[in-house]
């Protein structure tokens, strides 16, 4: 890439984590007690013996690191298509099923299936994968018979050895990124990149996730808590677990059992 594409690259990932934080920011505020406190599971929680306040703290932070994922997984595949539109023929976001990117670069065609890291590819997914390769490796087989077609199952992130010799091929971290954008080491510039407003954003993030631990611990402590603070385990299984309502339920498995 030439100076004049990298300058454009910076100021698209400097967009693209300032939405991330934004985005963080909202996710933050939307944060309700009881739907925290029924995605985790209430018997560990019971077992770890954790007071109010290390309760609510674990479950937000949890929240948060999950959450934070998808928001940056989002914008990351916006920078991606970014990269290779740039260093590239042709690259266009796909519509196809598993199929994120197609990409004309030097007379021939690639169909790529865009991950955040290596843990995402599963045998069902990857299985779905395989036949959207296929339907799409024939789509475009159909409207140029003379482009040679690759297929390719691409991270983000990831050290294992790219896979050339099959279909589709694997390349992730470096691999991918030194095809998207035909330098080595551009995987490294990509990374200070995405650091350069981490500080000032960071900031801001920790100052709304105080504000909403200190609100979910006090709503926690007025609804789920005794006069000594201590957690009423009783009142929050209901919450969590409880789903007998009807008589109906009850004598079912009544009769299930008896």
């Amino acid at each position: 890439m030439t100076k004049g594409e990298k300058a454009q690259v910076r100021r698209f990932v400097s967009k693209k984590v300032t939405d991330y934080y934004t985005a963080r920011l909202d996710k933050l505020d939307t944060v309700e007690l009881p739907d925290l406190l029924r995605r985790k599971n209430i018997f560990l929680l019971a077992a770890e013996g954790l007071t109010p306040w290390e309760l609510i703290d674990e479950l937000l932070t949890a929240r948060t690191i999950a959450s934070s994922e998808g928001l940056f997984g989002k914008r990351f595949e916006d920078v991606a298509l970014k990269v290779l539109s740039v260093a590239h023929d042709v690259a266009i976001k796909s519509s196809a099923g598993s199929i994120d990117a197609e990409v004309i670069s030097s007379g021939r065609r690639f169909i790529i299936s865009l991950k955040a890291g290596p843990a995402t590819y599963n045998a069902g997914n990857a299985k779905n994968a395989r036949k959207e390769f296929t339907a799409a490796k024939a789509r475009v087989a159909q409207e140029d018979i003379n482009t040679p077609v690759f297929t390719m199952n691409a991270a983000y992130y990831g050290n294992s050895k790219p896979v050339l010799d099959k279909i589709p091929m694997v390349l992730r971290g470096q691999a991918f990124w030194f095809f998207a954008s035909k330098e080595e080491s551009f995987y490294i510039e990509l990374l200070k990149m995405c650091s350069k407003k981490n500080k000032t954003f960071r900031a801001k993030v920790k100052t709304k996730f105080d504000e909403v631990r200190n609100r979910l611990t006090g709503e926690f402590l007025h609804d789920f808590c005794d006069s000594n603070n201590s957690i009423m385990w009783d009142k929050l299984a209901k919450l969590n677990s409880g789903n007998v309502d009807t008589k109906e339920q009850r004598d079912y498995i009544t009769r299930l059992v008896t």
